[in-house]
C-alpha cells in the first residue's frame, strides 16, 4: 500500500517459484521480501534470485531482524533489513534510494560500461 499511494507500481508474488519469472518479464526496480514465507524463507528466495544472475537492490522485512543471519544477509547482499511493521518513511527512503541505485547500474550496463 505504501508503494503504490507514492506511485511505484507493486507486484506481489504468491509462488516462490514464480519469482524469477515475474523478474524476467517485467521492469523491477527492487525487491522486496519478508524473511519469514513459510514454508520457506525469504533468504530462499533471495538464493534463486541471484542464482539467475540478477543484481537487483533486494530489502527484507522481517519481525525480528536480531534473527537474521547477517553474515547470509551480506553474502546475497541483502541492502536493508526493515523491522515489522515497517516505519512509511523508512520504506520510502530506503526504496528511492534503492531504486535510484538499480537505474544507475541498469543506465551503466545500457551505455556499456560494463557487460
Amino acid at each position: 500500500m505504501i508503494v503504490s499511494v507514492d506511485g511505484w507500481e507493486a507486484l506481489s508474488c504468491d509462488q516462490f517459484a514464480d519469482v524469477v519469472q515475474i523478474i524476467r518479464e517485467k521492469t523491477i526496480d527492487v525487491v522486496v521480501c519478508d524473511y519469514r514465507m513459510p514454508p520457506i524463507t525469504g533468504f530462499q528466495v533471495i538464493r534463486q534470485v541471484r542464482e539467475a544472475g540478477l543484481h537487483l537492490p533486494i530489502i527484507m522485512i522481517t519481525a525480528n531482524p536480531d534473527s537474521v543471519d547477517r553474515r547470509i544477509a551480506r553474502e546475497l547482499e541483502v541492502r536493508e533489513i526493515l523491522r515489522k511493521p515497517p516505519n512509511v518513511k523508512d520504506v520510502r527512503m530506503v526504496l528511492a534510494d534503492a531504486a535510484a541505485q538499480a537505474k544507475r547500474s541498469q543506465q551503466f550496463c545500457d551505455d556499456g560500461w560494463a557487460s
